[in-house]
């Protein structure tokens, strides 16, 4: 999320308190990068269920996203391949429409 290294730098300068410490690391929640490693490492480890939710909630804020293929992968591994289908045609239409 490009904050990894400012933030360890504060900290070992001893410069960086509790507060400024939680909203750089809630601020990680405003790229679609966050969401998709997240919801990659879910799938990874067989948490389906929850990759599909985070998938979901990266697709509230990152509609036109690539999480519609993680959430398409995240249905299929629930056994769901036709809402899997819905989805990524859902994406298909995006597209053409942005």
């Amino acid at each position: 999320m490009g904050i990894l290294k400012e933030v360890t730098r504060t900290v070992i300068q001893n410069k960086m308190d509790r507060t400024t410490f939680i909203k750089r690391m809630r601020s990680r929640k405003n790229t679609v990068r966050y969401y998709n490693i997240l919801a990659i490492e879910s799938l990874c480890r067989k948490k389906n269920a929850f990759a599909l939710r985070v998938a979901n909630a990266g697709l509230e804020k990152f509609p036109n996203s690539d999480l519609w293929e993680l959430k398409a992968l995240a249905l299929v591994a629930l056994g769901k391949p036709v809402l899997a289908l819905q989805a990524l045609e859902e994406r298909r239409k995006r597209r053409k429409n942005p």
